[in-house]
């Protein structure tokens, strides 16, 4: 249903560019982040996440990025489902509609903002419409600054294709059919994540303009 989640009539919140509502837990060494938009839909994934980040005992704290621009913004009541960073959507970027944009673009501006907190070594970044069954702790499943741990989408193409031949992509036998959850070691984060928005750009735009080629590949 078109049913929004129960919150507050008055977020008492300030549209900006980039604001955020601090998370009342202190936060740990991983830090969980997500992408949603600010509708229904991304409303009930947002609860249901929020609440699975606290029962499954996910240690650090955990902050929503929601791409929300201001007009949007104004009449939004979703603010308070939790603690949430607010950046620009990019879904129509260059006069595209494209969601897809906003999973690098808002990781992307959470780690410009300075609002990343000091002790965070470990980002998790997980699908809004994904939940957390128990802890994942970077130590037991390898992550490591210079190893990002992620879970196998097998279905995915592109990497194999020749796809990245025309991207010009050297390091070809990293890549990875991978997707849903990502930890990231935060340096291995701030480095990865101007480019992943770049990719994503530059693959959208190559698929808009030759799709016959495109997904003949």
């Amino acid at each position: 249903s078109g049913a929004a989640p129960p919150t507050s009539a008055d977020p008492h919140y300030t549209a900006s560019a980039h604001t955020s509502m601090a998370s009342s837990a202190p936060a740990g060494s991983v830090h969980t982040v997500f992408s949603a938009e600010c509708n229904p839909m991304f409303d009930w994934h947002s609860v249901a996440l929020f609440h699975s980040h606290r029962t499954s005992g996910q240690p650090g704290g955990i902050t929503r990025l929601l791409a929300c621009d201001k007009e949007a913004l104004a009449s939004y009541r979703g603010l308070d489902i939790g603690p949430t960073f607010v950046h620009p959507n990019l879904r129509h970027w260059a006069g595209h509609n494209y969601a897809a944009l906003n999973k690098p673009g808002s990781v992307k501006a959470w780690l410009e903002s300075g609002e990343v907190p000091e002790s965070v070594e470990y980002v998790l970044f997980i699908d809004a419409d994904m939940l957390i069954n128990r802890p994942l702790i970077p130590a037991e499943v390898g992550a490591r600054r210079g190893t990002v741990v992620s879970a196998p989408y097998d279905y995915l193409v592109g990497t194999a294709q020749g796809l990245a031949d025309l991207f010009n992509v050297s390091n070809q036998q990293m890549m990875a059919r991978c997707g849903g959850m990502h930890l990231f070691h935060l340096d291995d984060l701030r480095r990865i994540a101007p480019l992943w928005l770049e990719y994503t750009q530059r693959v959208r735009v190559f698929a808009c303009e030759q799709p016959k080629r495109f997904y003949e590949l």
